[in-house]
């Protein structure tokens, strides 16, 4: 959310047209897209490795732990860049219908 205010505040200074010229609506979209597949392919992961869907401790089975990391890691990048995209493509549709 708050990479995503940093592109909000850009556009709130700079204008609509300046921040889409910057991170185009396009992009946004599919960022949000990206996100979710990386979220969904790390539980797809897990369970081609045998292990249980979302179980981290595919990423190293041997080390269970340092699996655990990576796989949170994994999770949390994913998440994040939905959100981003989610809160951004927000941004631009309320500022659209306003013109």
């Amino acid at each position: 959310v708050i990479f995503a205010a940093g592109f909000i505040l850009y556009g709130i200074v700079m204008g609509l047209d300046k921040v889409q010229e910057v991170f185009p609506f396009w992009l946004v979209q599919k960022l949000a897209a990206l996100g979710v597949l990386v979220y969904a392919l790390t539980g797809v992961f897990s369970l081609l490795m045998g292990f249980n869907y979302l179980d981290y401790s595919a990423f190293s089975p041997h080390h269970p732990e340092h699996g655990q990391h990576w796989g949170i890691l994994v999770v949390e990048l994913g998440v994040g860049i939905t959100v981003t995209g989610v809160i951004i493509c927000i941004y631009y549709c309320l500022c659209s219908s306003s013109r």
